[in-house]
């Protein structure tokens, strides 16, 4: 096999170990300690590239040199673990920077696991074998150059792909910001409707309400006057016989 291919294969061969070993340990003294493995993180993001630079080491003829093309996939594919892994130690360095005097005061105690260091070597080795298979083995002034110029393609590609992203979630953010906004304002005007509704059916039910009370309202006046019209006739039914007796 050639030998960049092998060296490919063993760089990713020992990224795949590392995800799998534990990148972080955490203790707790007499509570226990507890790890980290690489997969319940980016670690499976990095088995997925080892796994697509060991296919691009050994298409076609594993005797030969790598085709320029798969040279420039495996170092970009080391670049990226690279970056990802780097990214990861600065997040670490944060948080024990700024959480390691609190945690030390409960006796926590955070240790980066030896997995994550095999992952980090061996992604800068995957990226340094790559750029190695661009120039047959060697690394000279025009592997430098073409490495450069893939880096530099592919950041281009990669910015491109998250200006489009960020573009694409931008737009899909406004839809669903839109919808909300119009979900809200069917939402008030069927608030106000309802609310019409039922300032107009309490007045109908007033209204019938009224309506209903006028009869017994007469009625009840009626009756309440009617004893005092029987008297006043009776009284003045009285008054006229009186005064016919006067006359006699």
């Amino acid at each position: 096999m050639n030998k960049n291919r092998l060296f490919i294969l063993i760089s990713s061969a020992a990224a795949i170990l590392g995800s799998l070993l534990p990148w972080a340990t955490v203790s707790a003294g007499i509570f226990g300690s507890m790890s980290v493995r690489g997969t319940e993180g980016d670690g499976t993001f990095i088995i997925i590239l080892a796994i697509v630079a060991i296919v691009l080491a050994c298409l076609k003829d594993y005797k030969t040199a790598l085709p320029k093309n798969f040279a420039t996939g495996i170092f970009a594919i080391g670049a990226v673990q690279s970056v990802i892994m780097l990214l990861n130690l600065i997040n670490i360095g944060r948080m024990l920077g700024s959480q390691g005097a609190e945690l030390k005061a409960y006796g926590v105690a955070v240790h980066i696991g030896i997995g994550f260091f095999l992952v980090l070597l061996a992604a800068v080795a995957t990226a340094v074998f790559g750029a190695m298979a661009l120039s047959g083995g060697k690394l000279s002034k025009d592997t430098l150059n073409e490495v450069m110029g893939a880096s530099k393609q592919l950041s281009q590609t990669v910015a491109q792909a998250t200006t489009t992203a960020v573009k694409t979630a931008s737009e899909e953010i406004n839809k669903q910001s839109e919808k909300m906004k119009e979900a809200k304002e069917a939402k008030a005007a069927s608030e106000a409707a309802a609310t019409a509704a039922n300032t107009a059916e309490n007045a109908a039910n007033e209204t019938v309400e009224t309506a209903t009370a006028a009869p017994e309202n007469v009625e009840t006046i009626v009756a309440e006057a009617a004893p005092e019209s029987v008297a006043s006739e009776s009284e003045t039914s009285d008054n006229t016989e009186n005064k016919d007796d006067t006359t006699v």
